[in-house]
């Protein structure tokens, strides 16, 4: 046993690590669930929930889900004018690689459609950190590398 100057035995050093890598779901501290109003495409504007989850984005809402893998988005930011803002408020507006684009805009708080642009831009940096790369390796007929081109 281990005796501190405070009367209290001390934890023998763990020789595993604290930390260890976390989903979006185990981020202590931060949501990962947000209500909001939106719209794709320009169509209609429906109320619900959009989720961060660790490939992407998923929106529900007025019976509708949408799916958005990070992979899939070409673009977001803020839009401030008429025509982009969801029920008088700025949307965020999520442009994917089709063309097509989904607008959101936070209920309730003040600075949460700040926070989600924040989070979904760190999320897409941290997938892009981490993506894989593939190498194919195919083997050479003998004397191939002796021919010249």
């Amino acid at each position: 046993m281990y005796v501190s100057g405070c009367g209290f035995a001390a934890t023998p050093i763990s020789d595993c690590a604290d930390a260890r890598t976390r989903s979006v779901a185990e981020t202590t501290g931060m949501r990962n669930s947000y209500a909001v109003v939106w719209r794709e495409n320009g169509g209609s504007t429906q109320p619900g929930k959009l989720e961060l989850e660790t490939n992407g984005l998923r929106l529900e809402g007025g019976g509708e889900i949408r799916e958005l893998s990070f992979a899939d988005l070409a673009g977001m930011r803020i839009g401030r004018l008429p025509g982009e803002r969801l029920a008088g408020r700025p949307a965020l507006v999520v442009e994917r690689r089709d063309g097509d684009s989904i607008q959101v805009a936070t209920v309730g708080e003040v600075g949460a459609l700040f926070e989600l642009a924040e989070r979904i831009a760190g999320l897409q940096a941290d997938r892009a950190a981490t993506a894989r790369r593939l190498v194919v390796v195919v083997p050479l007929k003998p004397g191939a590398r002796d021919k010249e081109p």
